[in-house]
C-alpha cells in the first residue's frame, strides 16, 4: 500500500501486474541510495517472426529521467541491441528524491547474442552508467565504441591522474583536454587500450598478474610504444600510464555495485 501511494495513477493503470511487481522489486533495491538496479529477461509474448526479444528493467535512483534513458539506449546500442519500445515512470523516494523506472523491449541486431555473459556485462555497465564522466561517455559511445566501457573508464581515469603531474612540465601541452585527446587519437589509442588491458589483467580477481608477468608485459608495451609512437608528448603520456598501472595497489574496477571508479 505504501508503495502504491507513491505511484502516479497513470503508472498504476497502464502497468500490467507482472511489470508493476518487477519494478517494485527493483525500487526496493535502490530506495534510500544513489544506486541502480537492473533485470533482464526474455519476452515470450513480444517475440515475433522467430526473433527473440528481451525486457530490460532498470531503476535509477536520483537520476534525471532523460539522462537515464539516453545512457541506457546508448549502452544497448553499443552492445548491438535495438530498442523497440520503452516505458519510463518516476516514483517518489521521499527525502531521498525520486527513482526513475525504465522498461525497454529490445532485440539483438548485427549478430548480437542474448546469452548470460552478455547480459551480466550489460547489467554491470548499466549500473555504473550514472557515474561515467562526459569524457568517458564521449570516448566509448562516440569516438571509439569498440573499446568498451570498462577500458574507457580506466583510460580516462588515468588521464585525470596524469593531469596534475604532467601539467607542471607544460600546462598547455598537458592540459586535461589535451591529455585525453592525445592518448585517444586513432594513431595511439591501441596502445592506451593495451595499457588498460594490462591494468584489468593485473587486478582480475579470477587470476591477477604476477609481478614478473606484469614486468614482462610492461616492457613489451614500452618497446611497442617506443617503436610506433613518434610524438614525444604522446610517448611520455603512454609511459606514464604504464607507471600508473605498476604503482596502483588496489582498485574497485571489478566491484559489481560500485559507484565511481577508484585507484589507490
Amino acid at each position: 500500500i505504501a508503495y502504491l501511494e507513491k505511484c502516479s495513477e497513470s503508472y498504476i493503470t497502464r502497468s500490467d501486474p507482472r511489470r508493476f511487481l518487477k519494478q517494485m522489486q527493483l525500487f526496493e533495491k535502490v530506495t534510500g541510495t544513489d544506486g541502480i538496479a537492473v533485470d533482464i529477461e526474455e519476452s515470450y509474448l513480444d517475440s515475433k517472426h522467430g526473433e527473440t526479444q528481451y525486457w530490460v528493467d532498470a531503476a535509477f535512483a536520483n537520476t534525471l529521467p532523460h539522462f537515464a534513458l539516453e545512457q541506457a539506449t546508448q549502452l544497448l546500442f553499443l552492445h548491438n541491441f535495438d530498442v523497440q519500445r520503452a516505458h519510463l515512470d518516476n516514483v517518489s523516494d521521499g527525502d531521498n528524491g525520486t527513482i526513475t523506472l525504465l522498461r525497454m523491449l529490445v532485440s539483438p541486431v548485427n549478430g548480437a547474442r542474448g546469452d548470460e555473459a552478455t547480459f551480466n556485462l550489460m547489467k554491470q555497465e548499466l549500473k555504473r552508467s550514472k557515474w561515467l564522466t562526459p569524457a568517458t561517455m564521449d570516448l566509448v559511445y562516440e569516438q571509439q565504441p569498440w573499446m568498451g566501457v570498462r577500458r574507457g573508464e580506466v583510460i580516462t581515469a588515468m588521464c585525470t591522474i596524469m593531469h596534475p603531474i604532467m601539467s607542471k612540465e607544460n600546462a598547455i601541452a598537458f592540459s586535461k583536454g589535451n591529455i585525453i585527446e592525445t592518448v585517444t587519437k586513432d594513431r595511439y589509442v591501441k596502445h592506451a587500450a593495451a595499457i588498460a588491458d594490462l591494468f584489468l589483467d593485473r587486478f582480475n580477481p579470477k587470476g591477477p598478474l604476477s609481478e614478473s608477468e606484469l614486468e614482462r608485459r610492461s616492457d613489451e608495451l614500452k618497446k611497442a610504444i617506443d617503436s610506433d609512437v613518434e610524438d614525444t608528448n604522446a610517448q611520455e603520456l603512454l609511459f606514464k600510464m604504464i607507471d600508473i598501472v605498476k604503482h596502483t595497489l588496489r582498485t574497485n574496477i571489478y566491484m559489481n555495485n560500485r559507484y565511481a571508479l577508484g585507484f589507490r
